[in-house]
């Protein structure tokens, strides 16, 4: 079923992957519980590309931003990991370092900003944090409303390099998958990821 709802959304198929054999270190892991995740796929990502920069929109629990970590922390590369999440007044927000990312290594090899991911200021500031550098792999997981969605990538997609990743939390739902399905890119895939009971999609798109 997923292989017919790939080929009608343009996508290729899971096995041409190019960073599928990192996924079993992922799940054989010590650290890194979420097994059915689709965080293991940012993990083989980071150690795929080892990558100079990251960027993750939306970091809530900071889980995704852990398998991240635990990547740098193998290639042994020096990688900019950074989040962008809304300030602490927004009910929806809660602090990773008092919880997933309480571990030294953690916190002195990430930042996290407390600014809005929909915002031209936020962008400007990014740019000048890292003197106007490309970004190698973005994943996107903030507000997962058509227009939020839509402006996310809309700002941030231009930054990234070509041959990064871009990555879509969600797209089972169906504005997440609308944008990521109007998204251009060189290769584009639509991935399973088991969570407890429920079935999630992620899109990633090759630039």
């Amino acid at each position: 079923y997923l292989k017919i709802w790939s080929f009608l959304n343009g996508a290729k198929n899971y096995e041409d992957l190019p960073y599928l054999d990192y996924i079993d270190e992922s799940n054989n892991s010590k650290v890194l519980k979420e097994k059915g995740s689709y965080s293991k796929h940012l993990y083989a990502v980071v150690r795929h590309l080892k990558p100079n920069i990251t960027v993750e929109l939306g970091v809530k629990a900071g889980i995704t931003m852990k398998h991240i970590l635990e990547a740098v922390k193998k290639n042994e590369k020096k990688t900019r990991v950074i989040g962008i999440d809304l300030p602490f007044d927004n009910p929806n927000v809660g602090d990773p370092y008092k919880s997933t990312l309480d571990d030294d290594f953690y916190k002195k090899n990430s930042e996290i900003w407390r600014m809005n991911t929909q915002s031209s200021i936020t962008v400007n500031h990014f740019l000048n944090e890292t003197n106007n550098k490309e970004i190698d792999i973005l994943f996107i997981d903030a507000d997962h409303s058509y227009k939020g969605a839509q402006i996310d990538y809309n700002l941030w997609s231009k930054y990234v390099r070509d041959g990064g990743f871009i990555f879509f939390d969600d797209v089972q739902q169906y504005s997440p998958r609308k944008v990521w399905k109007k998204a251009k890119g060189r290769e584009k895939f639509l991935i399973k990821c088991n969570r407890s009971k429920d079935i999630q999609l992620l899109g990633v798109i090759i630039k």
